[in-house]
């Protein structure tokens, strides 16, 4: 394994699955371990006999609201050095935790401006992809909102 593809695992099938399969576990540890993005990805970086080019400083996750029911928690990632790999990542999940979603902004191809695309991983470790976004992190965050809220509250 390379560097990108030890980020590909950690950030599009560890972390996914993880959230999917014990969010309360996965929210707790992450929202209040600053370092347990950095621990976990080093340790995946070790496993794959290499070292980790990064530092604890380029990892963070932040919980917050959407309303009184949704809360997310938003990961950063380092900067990413190739297409799919993700600039960050926000978990979206609803006060009894059957309503989840895993969607992540992903380095896009080197157009003019490097657009981000808006992806998806669901509860099967599946990826799809809503297309090119904004680069504006209110904007994209925003598109994160609507896409869930019309999934799992406006039917």
């Amino acid at each position: 394994m390379n560097n990108e593809q030890v980020m590909h695992h950690f950030e599009g099938v560890l972390l996914p699955a993880w959230f999917y399969e014990s969010p309360k576990e996965f929210l707790g540890v992450l929202a209040e371990n600053s370092g347990a993005l950095h621990e976990i990805s080093s340790e995946l970086f070790r496993r794959a006999q290499l070292e980790s080019p990064f530092s604890a400083s380029e990892f963070s996750a932040e919980p917050g609201d959407v309303n009184d029911e949704v809360r997310i928690l938003s990961i950063k990632f380092p900067a990413p050095s190739e297409q799919g790999l993700c600039h960050r990542a926000i978990c979206f999940f609803d006060k009894t935790f059957t309503k989840l979603a895993y969607y992540t902004l992903e380095k896009g191809m080197d157009l003019e401006g490097s657009f981000p695309v808006l992806g998806f991983f669901d509860e099967k470790g599946e990826h799809s992809s809503y297309g090119i976004v904004s680069p504006d992190k209110d904007e994209q965050f925003v598109q994160c909102v609507e896409i869930y809220m019309g999934k799992f509250f406006e039917k």
